[in-house]
């Protein structure tokens, strides 16, 4: 019976390193596209993630992480029932905070990537069916209890392990150590997407309208809202001024009520654009993509809960 051992594990143990970044092993020349959609489901959020490496990619993908808010139910999080649709051999995982980019406010990352075994040093070094060539793609999800918000994600192209003569003559050629071997958060294709976020305790009626505000800013930005006519208005507002203006203005006036005190009318204000939401989901994705419907939706209903129905007498 031959040996077999995990690509995976072989690349970042035997050579001491996971990630390069130099002449023939860089892990960043490849363009991968993420559309993500989040599904209501009992006790939280279904997040699916379809992702494909373009037909420009310079490399066959070995690797994707998501960065979140939550983390696996292993660490206490509440991600599971973690999963990959594909007919290629893949595996997942997540882990705590790895890197300096992530930040106190972020847990940790969710991890798939290629998990196929050799039973030679030939097969170590040549590219498998396995890995996600140009035009390909695999389907990826899990559950969390976190409300969706805005991450990033890193995908890594295959390249050969380095081998500890490659590594030799890559410093006889004059790289650096902090080129050769870069961090896996460094050397990689870096993108936006929407992952789970854990609501910290104790709520924030004014923070969490800021965040709402943010996130329809940062969905503009990134091309999940369109800058383009609202034919979707209600009668207080103008299709001149667009989609992404008028729900600016929506959320300033549920602001503006909290202010006031009168959680009542700021319940209402975003009632209609929850309204709203939906009727623009309905339309061209380009009017409004998955993330941004995602992002807008479940996080205007979560306020929407925390607010009172009627006047407190």
């Amino acid at each position: 019976m031959k040996k077999k051992l995990s690509i995976f594990l072989l690349a970042s143990t035997m050579f001491g390193i996971e990630l390069v970044n130099a002449q023939g092993y860089r892990h960043d020349s490849l363009v991968v596209e993420i559309h993500a959609t989040v599904v209501g489901a009992e006790s939280g959020y279904r997040y699916i993630y379809d992702i494909a490496n373009h037909s420009s990619s310079q490399q066959r993908m070995a690797k994707i992480y998501v960065e979140a808010g939550d983390i696996g139910t292993e660490w206490d999080g509440t991600i599971d029932t973690i999963y990959t649709r594909t007919n290629k051999n893949w595996a997942t995982s997540t882990k705590r905070i790895l890197a300096p980019p992530l930040n106190q406010s972020n847990r940790g990352v969710i991890g798939w990537f290629e998990a196929d075994t050799i039973s030679s040093l030939d097969e170590l070094y040549s590219p498998n069916p396995n890995l996600v060539w140009q035009g390909e793609s695999i389907h990826v999800g899990f559950r969390s209890r976190g409300l969706p918000g805005i991450k990033r994600f890193w995908a890594e192209g295959w390249t050969p392990p380095l081998t500890t003569s490659g590594y030799d003559s890559l410093r006889a050629l004059g790289y650096p150590d902090s080129v050769i071997l870069k961090p896996w958060y460094q050397d990689a294709f870096i993108g936006k997407t929407i992952s789970p976020v854990i609501q910290p305790i104790p709520f924030n009626g004014f923070n969490f309208l800021d965040t709402l505000l943010s996130y329809t800013r940062q969905s503009a930005a990134l091309g999940w809202l369109g800058r383009y006519r609202d034919d979707d208005c209600d009668e207080d507002e103008r299709p001149d001024d667009g989609v992404v203006r008028n729900i600016e203005n929506r959320l300033q006036k549920a602001r503006r009520e909290l202010v006031r005190g009168d959680s009542v009318k700021a319940r209402r204000e975003l009632l209609k654009l929850v309204r709203k939401l939906d009727r623009l989901q309905r339309r061209d994705e380009r009017v409004m993509t998955s993330e941004a419907y995602a992002l807008l939706k479940y996080n205007a209903e979560y306020l929407i809960e925390r607010l009172p129905e009627r006047r407190r007498r």
